[in-house]
């Protein structure tokens, strides 16, 4: 143990040493979260038409009533087009944004169980979340009128009735729009889950290091064990991984004021079990890597192209189907697929499987490494 604590310390030091790092690991996301803050307000108190493309499959009343009541918010400007013409709309940024309203909405409002409106854009979260916050409070009015009805078309059509008309007392409550804190949130926690990993690839260049100037065969050579050597690494990366997340989660929550609609605790989780998983990519690396520069180079290729196809970037429902599913061998995709989740209201045993899945990640990883490093006995030149 003392072993141990001796490595992990010389670790830390030799981490710190250079105040590049410190900016790399803390200032940098902190001045990145500043401005996607700024951007998005910028954006949200910017009240501009956001132009989007209509796909009414159902066309019946209660979808059209839907659409025209969105209208009325003066957030949205319809254009009606064809599902042939989606793709070609969106990439020449004819429209922001696309809605399509499946065949089934309104029997799926009179049934209870209302039928998912389907988004698309190149934009994201910004202009999304928009649209999403006003459709989900009108299609709450609609369950709750169906829910009322218990199944009966024509008791709803009355209520429904009544509801358009303005005979039904309602109380009205000023709706605060959540779509810029989601946005933020988003963005912010991606570029987090990027410095992570550039934070522990910096361990594993550490370690690459000290194999180059032979500290790693001396330290094999005496009474520590390379075991000890190796888990006193993962220990630093652990620590300065969970010191990123805290002091990035009081920076958003104390300073920022966001709200991430996620308990810290459940986010803190998350975030360490993906950097279980970073922590085992920079592993492997320092196991495969023959030069101190193959490390650096192996780090950088795998951190930005993992990072943009794991959805840190935009999200992975934009990408053509082929990369989607490539994303699933990624863990950025489950920890966003996590926090995305949970800020939509699923519960927080949804996401266990996530967790699970950053886990098994994780622990794959570190055996490869392991076993890569268990085989590899021989001194060799290491430039």
């Amino acid at each position: 143990m003392e072993n141990i604590i001796v490595l992990f310390l010389n670790t830390l030091k030799n981490l710190f040493r250079k105040k590049s790092n410190i900016i790399i690991y803390f200032i940098i996301p902190i001045l990145s979260f500043m401005a996607s803050f700024y951007i998005y307000n910028g954006k949200s108190s910017n009240k501009t038409m956001i132009s989007v493309g209509l796909i009414n499959k159902d066309n019946k009343v209660l979808s059209k009533d839907m659409v025209d009541y969105l209208e009325g918010t003066e957030r949205f400007n319809f254009i009606t087009i064809n599902e042939a013409e989606l793709k070609n709309m969106l990439s020449k940024r004819n429209i922001e944004c696309a809605v399509v309203i499946p065949e089934d909405f309104t029997e799926s409002i009179y049934e209870g169980k209302a039928s998912r409106i389907n988004l698309y854009s190149i934009k994201g979260e910004e202009v999304t979340a928009i649209i999403k916050n006003y459709s989900n409070l009108y299609i709450k009015n609609l369950m709750d009128i169906s829910k009322a009805s218990e199944g009966d078309k024509d008791k709803f059509n009355i209520i429904y009735k009544g509801y358009k008309s303005g005979k039904l007392s309602i109380r009205e409550e000023e709706v605060k729009d959540t779509s810029s804190n989601i946005g933020i949130t988003y963005t912010s926690i991606g570029l987090l889950i990027m410095f992570m990993m550039f934070a522990t690839g910096n361990v594993s260049r550490l370690m690459i290091k000290e194999r180059r100037n032979k500290t790693y065969y001396r330290i094999c050579a005496s009474p520590v064990n390379p075991r000890v050597y190796v888990l006193s690494n993962v220990l630093a990366s652990i620590f300065v991984v969970f010191l990123q997340v805290v002091i990035i989660l009081i920076f958003l929550r104390r300073v920022m004021r966001i709200n991430t609609y996620i308990p810290d605790g459940i986010m803190m989780v998350i975030l360490l079990s993906f950097g279980l998983a970073a922590i085992a990519i920079g592993m492997v690396i320092m196991a495969f890597s023959k030069s101190s520069s193959q490390g650096s180079n192996l780090n950088l290729l795998i951190t930005m192209p993992t990072s943009m196809l794991g959805g840190c970037f935009w999200e992975i429902s934009y990408m053509p189907k082929t990369l989607q599913k490539v994303a699933n061998f990624l863990p950025q995709k489950w920890a966003i697929e996590a926090i995305n989740k949970l800020q939509y209201g699923v519960g927080v045993s949804e996401v266990f499987i996530n967790i699970a899945i950053l886990w098994a990640f994780a622990l794959t990883l570190f055996l490869i490494a392991i076993y890569k490093m268990s085989i590899d006995d021989k001194v060799e030149n290491f430039v």
